[in-house]
């Protein structure tokens, strides 16, 4: 890169970040990044909002935001704008990656499907699967880094096999799942999605969140009754709909929201009858959804329309009295990577008793082994990370760091330096691009890009199939292109 001295620097300044002849002011990037992030945000929710004007550095972090937040597909579709050329460069190339992407996707599940089905082992397909399956996306709309599954814990080691010999090896465990990945000699793209990325598998035998200490439990609601052998789809929209919205409180609550949850939020909405709502937003037995009302209110201010009144209110009525104060205040900035600062005691609204409040607090000053474990498979995830102190200083030093400074979150500072050491044309790759429109490739049959359909309730399994997905609407209702 001109003009940058080739003097070694501490790769992560809290002060400033490096450009070609400047150094910026992360304060000022700070600032950037929110009012970018909430411009993309609406034009992703409200197809009539303005469009200003980018300069370059305000292009080169939109790139970051679209790709931290998982929207650049979406953007790429949707998205009426026709300038900077680089910038609808940038959202085709990550459309047409995140295509290709999902291709590699579909086969995994074809592959963990005929494997399950010859082992007579049910597994659910979570998430961004499912939501495939129901044809809410069109190849190439949603990037899909990982797959989630579940299975009963009486499976779970005859599935880790079986995972074995899909090529597959462990990587790490949280709390919430085991992870596993393919050796590979790449590192994944540092920005965006790439075709050629690593597709992950996170092995659940719970569905679970701690908020922020205690733990929400709904796997009974997930996995199915009657499950089959194979794949299996959610037994019920409303089970989906609060899976989505408890992975949404825990991303809220540990600042990690991401655009791309409230998007999927707003789509499935569009398919919910009032008995569906009904029974997430409803307190019944030990059911108690106090925590479904901040993922909902936030849906509903950036895809407007797409959440009935009634349900908000009914959510609200669950909600904690400072948790529901504090939402009212939140923007996704606020609540995302999009805020490069490290907070003391983020999710301090959360505690519903004082004494969860007081154990939350301990274990941010004195934390246990869950935590320290959990640092350390950050930053073995990001390959650059290991160059910040930060990830891997004692508890005492961070302290006292965040006492005499302001840190930066190490996680949103490794995709702007990434973005800063490289010119647009080069942010995800030099791989040639098929002269066909992105539109034409996408839906380019291939031997194993088949769409995936969840079948109704009534039936269980979460079959492949080779029928073309029925034309999709976008969160706010529109038509979308394929």
């Amino acid at each position: 890169m001109s003009g940058v001295s080739s003097k070694p620097r501490r790769a992560f300044d809290r002060h400033s970040l490096m450009s070609h002849h400047e150094s910026l002011p992360l304060a000022q990037i700070a600032r950037t990044l929110k009012v970018i992030t909430e411009q993309l945000a609406q034009e992703l929710g409200r197809s009539s909002v303005a469009r200003p004007q980018w300069n370059d550095m305000e292009l080169r972090i939109a790139q970051v935001v679209a790709s931290m937040h998982g929207v650049s597909s979406l953007l790429a579709a949707k998205s009426r704008r026709t300038e900077p050329a680089s910038w609808i460069e940038f959202l085709q190339r990550q459309r047409l990656h995140t295509a290709r992407h999902h291709a590699n996707v579909v086969a995994l599940l074809a592959s963990i499907d005929e494997r399950a089905r010859s082992l007579s082992i049910p597994v659910v397909g979570l998430k961004g699967a499912a939501l495939y399956a129901m044809s809410l996306y069109s190849p190439g709309e949603r990037p899909m880094a990982d797959v989630d599954l579940l299975v009963r814990e009486a499976d779970r080691e005859a599935v880790i096999v079986m995972l074995k010999e899909l090529g597959y090896e462990a990587c790490g465990v949280t709390s919430k799942h085991w992870m596993f990945a393919r050796p590979v000699s790449h590192a994944p793209a540092a920005l965006g999605e790439y075709e050629n990325n690593p597709v992950k598998i996170d092995l659940h035998t719970r569905i679970m969140e701690p908020l922020p200490h205690r733990v929400v439990d709904i796997s009974t609601l997930i996995f199915p009754r009657k499950a089959q052998a194979g794949l299996n789809a959610y037994p019920s929209l409303h089970a989906l709909m609060s899976h989505l919205l408890l992975h949404a409180a825990g991303a809220i609550c540990l600042r990690g929201l991401r655009l791309l949850h409230l998007h999927d939020i707003a789509l499935l909405a569009q398919r919910l009858q009032e008995v569906d709502w009904t029974r997430i937003v409803q307190a019944h037995g030990a059911w108690d959804p106090w925590w479904a009302y901040p993922p909902l209110l936030l849906t509903e201010r950036y895809f407007p329309g797409t959440i009935p009144p009634n349900v908000l209110l009914a959510a609200a009525g669950r909600c904690p009295p400072l948790l529901r104060r504090a939402i009212a205040r939140r923007s996704l900035t606020d609540v995302s990577l999009s805020d490069p600062w490290v907070r003391a005691f983020p999710g301090w609204e959360w505690p519903r008793t004082l004494s969860e409040a007081m154990t939350y607090a301990l274990l941010r000053v004195f934390p246990d082994r869950q935590m320290l474990e959990h640092r350390k498979i950050v930053a073995e995830a990001h390959s650059q990370a290991a160059r910040s102190s930060w990830l891997v200083l004692p508890q005492r030093q961070r302290i006292v760091r965040w006492l005499v400074s302001r840190p930066a979150r190490v996680e949103t500072l490794l995709p702007l330096e990434a973005v800063w050491r490289s010119v647009s044309d080069a942010l995800v790759s030099d791989a040639p691009v098929s002269d066909a429109p992105v539109s034409d490739v996408m839906m380019r049959p291939s031997a194993h890009d088949r769409s995936l359909r969840m079948q109704q309730p009534s039936d269980r399994r979460f079959p492949l199939s080779s029928s073309p997905a029925p034309a999709a609407r976008s969160a706010s209702g529109e038509p979308r292109s394929k």
